[in-house]
């Protein structure tokens, strides 16, 4: 059986956690890496009428660049 015969529904979300404070960006970012995890973690419990495909930044759909 594959996941399409299965009918599960799946959407797939893109999330920016911000300048979070890594080895990588340093202690000048902006947030902790708890705090840059809230939007990821946001789009794994959204439900399934939310918006499939989009950009969420700050727990909310981000503008289109």
């Amino acid at each position: 059986m594959t996941l399409i015969d299965s009918h599960v529904l799946m959407n797939t979300h893109c999330s920016c956690p911000g300048w979070v404070r890594t080895d990588m960006a340093g202690q000048q970012a902006d947030l902790s890496i708890d705090e840059g995890a809230v939007t990821p973690v946001h789009c794994c419990f959204l439900p399934a009428d939310a918006p499939n495909g989009a950009f969420w930044k700050d727990k909310q759909v981000a503008a289109a660049l």
